[in-house]
């Protein structure tokens, strides 16, 4: 597969394609809008209970998302309710399922 992204750098010549790997997360919009690098997003784990406790902080990052199209991966600004897109920078996360939203509440 291909990603189609003007911000990620080009491979050397003569480099093996297969070695330049990237992780993304696949994910449905289910409410709003997704939009890449504009907001940060809270990034809220399985076991994510609301508390006062300052331990217990919610990550904040900004994302990139990608439309599956075939094999391909293009880069859009955003992506609307109901579409399935690929989402990157989670990588840093090292959860299984997260939930995206821009607001604690």
């Amino acid at each position: 597969s291909s990603v189609t992204d003007a911000d990620l750098s080009q491979l050397p010549l003569g480099s093996d394609p297969s070695s330049a790997n990237m992780i993304m997360g696949i994910a449905r919009v289910l409410c709003g809008t997704l939009r890449t690098e504009d907001i940060e997003y809270h990034m809220f784990g399985p076991r994510y209970t609301k508390s006062n406790d300052l331990n217990n902080a919610v990550p904040k990052q900004t994302i990139r998302c990608y439309l599956l199209m075939g094999s391909s991966f293009v880069r859009v600004s955003s992506v609307p309710a109901g579409h399935i897109c690929a989402i990157y920078n989670l990588e840093g996360l090292q959860l299984k399922n997260v939930t995206i939203c821009d607001t604690m509440n």
